[in-house]
């Protein structure tokens, strides 16, 4: 939550959970201070994290979790929310 992208007034939140495809809107929004900056609780700096994982590990982010967190801690009942 220091990623420089703040959370957003409620006006602008509307935009994020209305849009069909969260990670492009992520992806387009500028940064409100550089990262590591300022603490935020962010719905949209969370988001990133779908987008750096799918490219880093070029693979499905919930194959990437099932088998990197809930696998291996045995939580064979957890799935992601898929926007």
């Amino acid at each position: 939550m220091t990623s420089g992208v703040l959370k957003k007034p409620s006006k602008e939140r509307i935009k994020f959970f209305t849009t069909d495809d969260w990670n492009t809107f992520v992806l387009n929004m500028s940064a409100d201070t550089l990262p590591g900056i300022k603490w935020s609780y962010s719905n949209e700096a969370g988001q990133l994290l779908e987008p750096i994982i799918q490219r880093a590990s070029k693979m499905d982010v919930q194959d990437f979790f099932n088998k990197y967190l809930f696998d291996p801690l045995h939580m064979d009942r957890t799935t992601l929310f898929h926007d």
